[in-house]
């Protein structure tokens, strides 16, 4: 149990009153896994990762996840192998299933995760079985499929692959399976065999989550599944390895290389506003001049009674910070109000019209902006840039893309936390937000792409129409767990070259200022408000690739302006690391935000922000979940 002192600490490290509970590093033969509870996770051979994660996911009709109780955890180590069994009881009112599972893994590096479940009740879901996450280095890889008896041949794809649909079902990316083959880019290949059920894949990049997932039960059949009182699910996979791939076991501590210039640019950033805008005090219209926002998002709904003086105050707060309008616009085609809109913004400085359908969802005929609303909207507000996209996931505008003739930019939200919410997964996504815009990129050539808002949590549920739910709020948001995530999506987005990014809101839980007043009388900025500082700062600035050889550990973002490069380092764990920079002793300044700076950067934060150390060294000393920005001179 942790004291006061230590609980406070860790609410700033990560917004609850204790680390994460600890894991334990398992050994099957030459290959390693770490056990996270009941899941297992880095699944390696040396330095080569096989899996990120396995899990059973229980998941009701509105794919919320249903979270089980674990008892009776007994872990067995014994010579070059291991064996985990426990037990987990779910429980949702409608939703109730047990299970018991079993992990091994034996001395010739052979991992197994079965359970045996009942159903409690007569069941209604959309999935109950395991899944695996393959990592994202596995793109392009050969894959084969076992179809029936037939083999299925083809390959993990570069580009994030559309989670297509056919009369409203959805497609997976290969057939229904009970064995698996991905041939490594180190050699060997890396086997799946499944009892219980067929698997099938899909490309979790389309949310964000840096893997691709392997799950039971064929979309094809059917959703939601039913099951009846006391019926079985029982499931099991097998992990091996044919062949001998390449792999280093030594991999030393993180290491950050300095390298060529990407050829893009730090985008503007922006802050979102709060559906209903807020009336911004003045301290706080202070502190968002100091961030420097270059625009601010509104959600503006035609349909609501309320648009026009949401509208008016968003302006209003523009006019304050002397930022761009980002107008996001909803509306359906027959809507009135697009002439009034356009009467109101006329000489405003509106950035660009975002166009979505009111009240779209995942797999509907809206659910990116459609061509009759485009046209409409470019009558009346042509003289603004006008943007289509989704206001729901990359998947939506991967799977149903939008008349590029018809639009001047695409735009999309982001969020970490669609499939899983732990810190290590939430904080391994913005690999993949990278990859979102390199296939937006080649799917929407010399298109200027917006992306945002960047939330922590989804803003509501897409496939649910008549989600008006408040937008929901993380506590992380306030820790330096949120200003690690938010520098990483900022290292992702610039290298990958994105015109401008939105993020979170202006005040509040979901903000960068808390609402609520602090002991000197000013509500403070929470921990990301820096890296977000930093990166208005710096927009336009030259983008410099910075390679991490481990960064899932430590990961960072470098610009350069003249003869100044700023590198921005995190440390993406609970844990201090130490962290190495190539190309030997560099001089010259240092701001660390970590717990013992966070309550000055967050009561003081002008001062925190020109309060500079001297940097000498080639190497760094990094607290949990620490950010850093480094000031060198050529």
């Amino acid at each position: 149990m942790t004291n006061q002192a230590e609980a406070e600490l860790w609410q700033i490290v990560r917004g609850a009153d204790e680390p994460p509970a600890p894991t334990r590093q398992l050994r099957a033969g030459p290959v390693t896994a770490v056990l996270d509870g009941i899941e297992v996770r880095n699944l390696r051979l040396g330095d080569l990762e096989l899996a990120r994660r396995i899990y059973v996911a229980v998941r009701n009709p509105l794919w919320s996840t249903v979270t089980g109780v674990v008892q009776d955890l007994v872990i067995d180590e014994g010579g070059a192998g291991f064996k985990v069994g426990f037990d987990v009881d779910h429980d949702e009112g409608e939703l109730v299933f047990s299970w018991r599972g079993l992990i091994t893994g034996d001395s010739h590096g052979v991992v197994t995760y079965s359970m045996a479940g009942r159903a409690g009740r007569d069941l209604v879901y959309n999935r109950i079985g395991i899944c695996l996450l393959l990592p994202p280095e596995m793109a392009g890889r050969p894959l084969r499929a076992n179809d029936e008896g037939t083999l299925w041949r083809g390959q993990l794809p570069d580009d994030i692959g559309p989670q297509t649909s056919e009369n409203g079902v959805l497609l997976a990316l290969h057939p229904a399976t009970d064995r698996l083959e991905v041939d490594l880019r180190r050699g060997g290949t890396f086997v799946l065999n499944f009892s219980g059920d067929l698997f099938e894949t899909e490309d979790q990049r389309n949310w964000t989550d840096a893997s691709f997932k392997v799950y039971s039960t064929p979309l094809t059949l059917g959703i939601p599944r039913r099951s009846k009182a006391g019926a079985s699910i029982d499931q099991r996979v097998t992990l091996s390895l044919e062949g001998a791939p390449r792999v280093s076991v030594d991999a030393g501590p993180p290491r950050l290389e300095i390298g060529e210039p990407t050829g893009t640019h730090v985008p503007k950033i922006g802050l979102g506003l709060a559906s209903h805008p807020p009336s911004h005090s003045p301290a706080q219209l202070e502190l968002l001049a100091a961030l420097g926002p270059a625009h601010l998002r509104l959600d503006c709904h035609l349909d609501s009674p309320t648009w026009a003086s949401e509208l008016a105050e968003a302006l209003r707060v523009c006019g304050a910070l002397g930022s761009e309008l980002e107008l996001a616009l909803f509306s359906l085609p027959q809507s009135a109000g697009l002439e009034e809109l356009a009467t109101v913004v006329a000489g405003a400085p509106v950035a660009r019209v975002l166009v979505f359908a009111e009240g779209a969802v995942t797999n509907g005929p809206q659910e990116t902006s459609p061509g009759e609303l485009l046209a409409r909207v470019r009558v009346a507000l042509g003289d603004y840039p006008i943007v289509g996209g989704t206001d729901l996931n990359f998947c939506e505008l991967n799977r149903t893309r939008p008349d590029l003739d018809a639009i001047d930019g695409v735009a999309w939200p982001m969020n970490p936390q669609v499939h899983a919410f732990d810190d290590a997964s939430v904080l391994e996504t913005p690999q993949a937000q990278a990859m979102q815009v390199a296939t937006a990129h080649r799917f929407a050539p010399g298109k200027r792409l917006y992306v945002g808002p960047i939330t922590l949590l989804p803003r509501y549920n897409p496939n649910l129409a008549t989600d008006t739910s408040p937008s929901p709020s993380d506590p992380r948001q306030a820790t330096l767990l949120g200003a690690a995530f938010t520098l990483a999506s900022l290292k992702y987005l610039s290298e990958s070259g994105t015109d401008a990014v939105t993020y979170y809101e202006t005040v509040g839980r979901r903000g960068t200022i808390a609402a609520e007043k602090g002991p000197h009388g000013v509500a403070g900025v929470f921990p990301l408000f820096h890296p977000l500082a930093d990166a208005a700062e710096l927009a336009g600035s030259e983008v410099l690739r910075l390679s991490s050889s481990q960064p899932l550990t430590v990961t960072g973002m470098a610009a350069r302006r003249g003869n100044l490069t700023t590198l921005f380092i995190a440390n993406m764990t609970p844990a201090s690391t130490v962290v190495e920079l190539a190309g030997g002793r560099r001089h010259g300044t240092i701001r660390r935000l970590n717990a013992y700076s966070a309550a000055t950067a967050s009561l003081e934060p002008e001062a925190f922000r020109t309060s500079l150390g001297i940097f000498e060294g080639e190497g760094l000393s990094l607290e949990p979940y620490e950010t850093v920005r480094v000031d060198l001179r050529d």
